[in-house]
């Protein structure tokens, strides 16, 4: 009798602590995701107060475009718009003057810096430039000068107005990673291959360099991540009804109109997206009206949202984009051309300005890059070989890969008039970083879903850890070359913006909490397979 309670004990024991592991596993999910999408927020937050304002090649005219909206100055023809006084005077004081104007023996602090939004003179010292960002639709810069000025920004110091731009910059490149984790999620059907996946972001510097600052790349990036969920609905979606497909070719078509919208290198998507609605919609049972339809649908949604603007452009301006770098080629190459020699400079550059830049600020050893980019390759291959959902990310692959087709091309035709390569830059893939964190994902998922529990879990730990040591390590990097040690740089960097050196702390506390609490999510998810990656999971175990 006395065995029988003992034995009863013990497996009550038993129980209760499978419950709580199985409770812990179901938790891990939504806490895993939410602080995946912390710690992005968060260092990309950090990254747009460790980058001097306006101090980048491009975020003043970028700032120009907002502030003109701002001031009600419209949308005028491509490279007829110019440099405002109060684009000159926020330069001037942020130290970084634009050529022809004359730096400032001392620097403004924070309070006596200057209100710029009612500075509506084209030129400052006599000094004139040009805006070239009217070469883009004006999405991006109406709805951040709409954000800033319904918070009442127009009565903010320009640091403040930057700072509020960079905030909202973040804001967008934050919901396409939302959207960029749940199609991952979706592919895997596994919460650690998910968070992990999530997690891949941080390896790649360059992208919060890029995104936390004020750039139409943001709002690219939502509209493509937003594209791509929907493709990757369209094409694992176990629903064989007329209206999911609708639902997610609408979704789709959305997206990309949205993306076409904001910024010219969205055009490559469009065949893409295509491409993956026709396969869909092929693989569906129906008439041929039927299974075509989504595909109709998504390409007039595009059009009716954002695809207008390139056709008017080609009717108005003779042209689909202009380009300040010119377009087409002459009859013969350069001395010394060498199409070799072309490629192996473009491959090189993508990739270096893909992780790091080019500029000293972010410039990452090469053997940081070949390593990275090794990886990513293998992990690439491995998963078109070995993984079920080769399909799928073969189809989303297609995004990135006719992107970069379209940038190589232009960047070709300049070379060969030149020898310059010019517009090869890795940030061009960062609105298709999903198919980035989606190939991390399945190659974690395919290595280690056939082993042992304490094995995944282990695995998840340590694959974190390093991919949240090379974001803090690229933040590092650029922190200290642009402000030196923290002893002294610190307080610097904190009062060339109007964030305090407390909420900068924060800023570093939070990101560090999210990513461990990410982490310690993917671990404990590990320890738990779903049904369907089970299967694989034997599948994969049997061939290595």
């Amino acid at each position: 009798m006395g065995e029988a309670v003992i034995t009863t004990s013990r497996e009550d024991d038993a129980d209760r602590t499978w419950a709580r592991g199985d409770r812990a596993v179901r938790l891990s999910g939504p806490i895993g995701y939410a602080a995946v999408l912390i710690a992005i927020g968060a260092l990309l937050t950090l990254w747009s107060i460790v980058t001097p304002p306006l101090s980048t090649v491009d975020e003043p005219v970028h700032f120009n475009s907002v502030l003109r909206l701002m001031q009600g100055g419209g949308w005028p023809p491509p490279q007829t718009a110019p440099v405002l006084e109060g684009t000159f005077v926020a330069l001037q004081e942020a130290g970084n003057p634009f050529k022809g104007t004359p730096a400032l023996d001392v620097l403004p602090v924070a309070e006596d810096r200057s209100v710029v939004t009612q500075m509506t003179g084209t030129a400052l010292d006599g000094a004139t430039g040009v805006d070239w960002m009217t070469q883009h639709p004006p999405t991006y810069y109406g709805l951040t000068a709409g954000i800033l000025t319904v918070i009442g920004a127009a009565d903010w110091r320009w640091d403040q107005l930057a700072a509020g731009a960079r905030v909202v910059s973040v804001l967008f490149a934050l919901g396409g990673a939302a959207f960029a984790l749940a199609a991952v999620r979706r592919v895997t059907s596994w919460t650690a291959a998910s968070i992990i996946g999530g997690l891949a972001i941080l390896t790649v510097p360059q992208f919060f360099n890029v995104l936390s600052l004020v750039t139409n790349d943001s709002l690219t990036l939502l509209a493509c991540s937003g594209m791509i969920y929907f493709l990757v609905r369209a094409l694992t979606t176990r629903d064989p009804s007329w209206r999911s497909g609708v639902f997610d070719a609408i979704g789709a078509g959305a997206f990309l109109g949205l993306g076409l919208l904001t910024k010219g290198t969205m055009l490559t998507a469009i065949p893409a997206a295509l491409i993956i609605l026709l396969v869909a919609g092929l693989r569906t049972d129906g008439s041929w009206m039927r299974r075509l339809t989504p595909a109709a649908v998504a390409m007039a949604s595009a059009f009716a949202i954002g695809g207008w603007w390139w056709l008017r452009n080609i009717l108005v301006f003779g042209e689909i984009q202009s380009s300040n770098s010119g377009s087409g080629r002459e009859d013969e190459a350069f001395d010394g051309y060498s199409l070799a020699g072309f490629a192996r400079l473009v491959v090189w550059q993508l990739a270096r300005t893909f992780w790091g830049s080019i500029r000293p600020n972010l410039r990452l050893p090469d053997w940081a890059i070949v390593l990275m980019g090794v990886v990513f390759l293998a992990a690439l291959v491995f998963v078109l070989i070995r993984s079920k959902s080769r399909l799928v990310v073969a189809l989303i692959g297609g995004v990135p890969l006719l992107t970069a087709g379209l940038i190589t091309f232009h960047a070709w035709e300049v070379f060969w008039n030149s020898g310059r390569i010019v517009g090869i830059q890795g940030r061009y893939f960062f609105p298709a970083i999903t198919f980035y964190m989606l190939v991390i994902a399945l190659a974690w998922q395919l290595l280690t879903a056939p082993r042992r529990r304490a094995t995944r879990m282990v695995a998840a730990a340590t694959t974190g850890v390093i991919a949240v040591s090379i974001g803090l390590w690229g933040t590092a990097v650029t922190f200290r070359r642009r402000w030196g040690s923290v002893e002294g740089g610190w307080d610097a960097m904190a009062s060339a913006g109007p964030f305090s050196s407390i909420a900068v702390a924060c800023l570093v506390v939070t990101a560090a909490i999210a990513a461990i609490t990410a982490i310690v999510c993917a671990a404990v998810a590990s320890a738990h397979l779903p049904e369907d990656v089970t299967g694989a999971a034997s599948r994969v175990r049997q061939r290595l």
